[in-house]
């Protein structure tokens, strides 16, 4: 996922919303400490799409030992 690091918010989970050209969907989105991206839950398919979040909470701090495979 191609993103502006300047644009994302500190490490965590957060609550979102992706807007594609076609819908909006919310998602559960982990911010890890690297700056990538990783959908932990959400309903879209939103592969080679555009789109944009639309950071709506912070749930949780990441932890540092937290792992996504």
């Amino acid at each position: 996922m191609l993103v502006e690091e300047t644009m994302l918010p500190a490490p965590g989970i957060y609550e979102a919303e992706l807007e594609g050209s076609d819908r909006t969907v919310k998602s559960i989105i982990l911010v890890d400490e690297l700056g990538e991206l990783h959908l932990i839950e959400s309903k879209a398919n939103l592969f080679n799409s555009i789109i944009k979040i639309h950071w709506l909470r912070h749930v949780k701090a990441a932890l540092s030992s937290q792992t996504i495979s």
